[in-house]
């Protein structure tokens, strides 16, 4: 089956934003913290754009990252 609106019919979105929220890849690695980031759920996309995050001891500001489609 196609995602809803594959032929133009329309627009799926679904912004999320998250502030201070805490991600773990895996058990045993660091987790990303002090994470504020929107994501942004388009058709069958997703946009990430985040103003700042810390892993381990390092900050990271004005990060993006595109996942243009995952179907």
């Amino acid at each position: 089956q196609l995602f809803p609106y594959k032929h133009n019919e329309g627009q799926f979105e679904v912004l999320v934003p998250l502030r201070n929220a805490k991600f773990a890849f895996q058990p045993d690695w660091p987790a990303l913290t002090n994470l504020d980031i929107e994501l942004d759920f388009i058709n069958d996309g997703l946009w990430m754009k985040t103003d700042g995050v810390n892993l381990g001891g390092v900050r990271a500001s004005n990060l993006t990252a595109v996942i243009p489609d995952y179907s």
